[in-house]
């Protein structure tokens, strides 16, 4: 039962651990940017690397203390506001097992759909609900 249970504690701790890391390193971007400090892109993608990396560690060290995901972690990190409304990787790929003729055919594009028509307007109402407090206009 417990292992049941830890799941989504595991799930919920990973998305929250990769989204706060990756707020702090959008601040940090920005931070840089803001005072003329010209981070390359190169160290950029280092960076973000190693929070990745450190992210995954994570889950090894607190394994026998807390159920957290590393993988959820770095994937929520790396997920924007904007990317969710595309759905690019659910409509690329869902069509292919049922092309393919296999037996799961129908049920993995049906998953694929339902992503599409959750993500889509969650994605839609978040950059709508966002846009005015992370952008700002230039002159």
């Amino acid at each position: 039962m417990r292992d049941f249970v830890n799941i989504p504690v595991s799930i919920v701790l990973g998305v929250i651990l990769g989204a706060v890391t990756g707020y702090g390193l959008y601040l940090f971007f920005e931070t840089a940017y803001a005072r003329k400090h010209c981070v390359r892109n190169s160290m950029k993608v280092i960076i973000v690397l190693g929070f990745s990396f450190l992210l995954a560690a994570v889950e090894g060290w607190l394994e026998e203390k807390i159920s957290v995901s590393g993988l959820l972690a770095v994937v929520a990190m790396a997920c924007v506001i904007a990317y969710l409304p595309k759905a690019t990787v659910q409509a690329a790929i869902g069509s292919v097992p049922l092309a393919a003729g296999l037996s799961c055919g129908k049920i993995v594009l049906s998953v694929a759909v339902l992503a599409i028509i959750i993500t889509a307007p969650l994605g839609a109402i978040g950059m709508d609900a966002a846009y005015q407090r992370l952008l700002e206009k230039e002159n």
